[in-house]
């Protein structure tokens, strides 16, 4: 990936030893940072280290902001994590959100974004650990043959609802 923007910072020797304390494992901070600058410096570490980099934003919608900009920096790298809806009801509860904290969480394992941008609320939150994640995950391919009983037993055991015909997200059917 080349961005001019973000290659800008290589030859600027703060920003070299801000990188070499990361690399390093030492802790480094920066003040008196702007929102959009911090946006744009989370965006140049991912890409200047090649590690990911969690932004922690104060809202949810500081999160989704830095998200977008990290997001036109690297290429699309760059995702928001939400906090699960509190309802009250759960006839009213939707399941959208859910398909999209799963997304982002599956980007993030396996290594497609470089740049997840959460609120303090979401960091909060309690998800299930990376390993069972990552073995509850599988995935279909076209062409490649597999077993119908073993793939509907394995998306019922995940969650998935059993319905005669598919409508939506979150359904299985044979």
């Amino acid at each position: 990936m080349h961005n001019q923007l973000i290659d800008a910072l290589r030859g600027w020797a703060p920003w070299q030893q801000t990188l070499a304390q990361c690399a390093d494992g030492r802790v480094s901070a920066l003040y008196d940072v702007t929102e959009s600058q911090r946006a744009y410096l989370s965006a140049a570490l991912a890409a200047h280290s090649g590690r990911p980099v969690l932004y922690v934003a104060p809202t949810e919608q500081a999160a989704r902001r830095a998200a977008e900009d990290c997001a036109q920096l690297l290429e699309g790298r760059a995702a928001q994590l939400t906090a699960p809806e509190t309802q009250f009801l759960r006839a009213v509860q939707g399941r959208e959100g859910s398909w999209q904290r799963l997304k982002v969480l599956g980007q993030a394992m396996s290594g497609e974004l470089m740049v997840v941008c959460v609120s303090a609320e979401t960091l909060l939150t309690r998800f299930m650990p990376a390993d069972s994640f990552q073995q509850a995950a599988f995935t279909l391919r076209e062409g490649k043959q597999a077993d119908p009983q073993q793939v509907m037993a394995r998306l019922t055991a995940l969650g998935y609802e059993r319905v005669p015909m598919v409508e939506g997200k979150g359904q299985c059917a044979l």
